[in-house]
């Protein structure tokens, strides 16, 4: 049976290329064509490198057995302590984690709605105590909530569809073409398609 594993490739110039490749039931690695163009290319040039695969929660680094076909050095393999990932997590955690600690805290906030409701209808009588405990609960729900909000909040799209249609004239020939770019006012990102046209006059049009 074959499945993938992540590999990473780096050469002492700098350069770093990550992509999957085929590793077997003896711990062989199938290296794929685009990585071991690197490779080569690195051996011509003189270049150390190394490649290290994410294997099990550890790190890797393969052995070359020959040409494309490397196995797993297990006794080198490096993975961080649990103290260092639990850190991570918190200090500079991904999005996948992000949204976690938001889905965490609107499930607080609505159990805090709840206590509010239950605690307030199982009350004989309301004192200063009561409507204090009952203020904190709504405090710390709106809290909570404001908090996981932040955590679940993504990217923001704004676009702006831009129309415009242009002849261009070459010396054997001339040809008009249409283009519409999607603008991303937020991430300032671009992208266009273009299409043939008659047009033999240039049209803008702007639409939000």
């Amino acid at each position: 049976m074959t499945r993938l594993i992540k590999v990473t490739f780096t050469s002492t110039s700098g350069e770093e290329t990550t992509g999957f490749a085929s590793l077997h039931k003896d711990d062989g690695v199938e290296l794929p064509k685009r990585m071991m163009m690197r490779v080569l290319a690195a051996v011509d040039a003189g270049e150390g490198y190394a490649i290290v695969a994410q294997f099990k929660g550890s790190a890797v680094p393969l052995v070359c057995v020959t040409d494309a076909s490397y196995r797993l050095d297990m006794e080198h393999a490096t993975s961080e302590r649990w103290s260092t990932r639990i850190a991570d997590a918190f200090r500079d955690p991904s999005k996948d984690q992000l949204q976690a600690y938001g889905r965490y805290c609107h499930t607080l906030s609505a159990a805090a709605v709840l206590g509010f409701f239950g605690y307030a209808a199982g009350r004989p009588g309301w004192s200063i105590t009561t409507m204090l405990n009952c203020v904190s609960l709504i405090v710390v729900a709106g809290v909570l909530l404001a908090i996981g909000a932040a955590f679940l909040k993504g990217d923001k799209r704004c676009l702006v569809h831009l129309y415009f249609c242009s002849d261009w004239a070459l010396p054997d020939f001339s040809f008009g073409f249409c283009a519409t770019q999607t603008v991303s006012a937020c991430s300032r990102t671009w992208t266009a398609r273009a299409e043939p046209t008659d047009s033999q006059e240039p049209i803008r049009r702007l639409t939000a």
